[in-house]
């Protein structure tokens, strides 16, 4: 298993940085668009895997996403469009819609929209940073432990396994901070 080259797929893809986003009002159709463009570019690995019109007016009309004015988006459903696909994959539509609705109770104006939002591109950008810096450690720590050559499967496997056990610690740590936010 090359590390280097599982690192390198991991960091083609870039955050879409808020002067991207258009600064009109944009019809689905556009939404869709951009964001598939920019969120997943790498081929057979978008598939799936960029906002599709069904899901965003699953997300208006479950309240999670506000409704569109005049059916475009403007830049502010973008965001929120871009935070809640960065939580997807992890949290169910309750806790996406706890932080949808307690951002937009608590960060009001486009402005404090914009500073969130470029907040967490710092944070994020500091968190892959970090973490890709620790990939190769972790994965020569493992073959140490198992004392085997780098490349064997069992380095993979368990590497695999810690990942998954980590995000799952990571995504109930995220699920009991958004608990705490409905309970207050």
């Amino acid at each position: 298993m090359d590390i280097q080259e599982l690192i390198d797929r991991l960091v083609v893809q870039q955050p879409i940085e808020y002067k991207e986003l258009p600064a009109i009002p944009l019809y689905m159709d556009q939404v869709t668009t951009l964001l598939e463009s920019r969120m997943y570019n790498t081929g057979e690995e978008a598939e799936g895997k960029s906002p599709t019109k069904t899901m965003i007016n699953n997300y208006t009309k479950a309240g999670v996403l506000p409704p569109s004015d005049k059916k475009k988006y403007s830049r502010e459903h973008l965001l929120l469009l871009i935070l809640m696909w960065k939580m997807k994959p992890v949290l169910n539509m309750k806790d996406i819609g706890t932080f949808t609705t307690h951002l937009q109770d608590n960060v009001g104006t486009s402005k404090d929209l914009k500073e969130f939002y470029e907040a967490f591109l710092t944070m994020e950008r500091e968190m892959r940073t970090s973490m890709y810096a620790a990939i190769e450690e972790h994965y020569d720590r493992i073959c140490k432990t198992l004392q085997i050559e780098s490349g064997d499967e069992r380095a993979a496997l368990m590497y695999s396994l810690l990942l998954a056990d980590h995000a799952g610690e990571e995504k109930r740590l995220a699920e009991l901070v958004l608990e705490q936010l409905t309970n207050k």
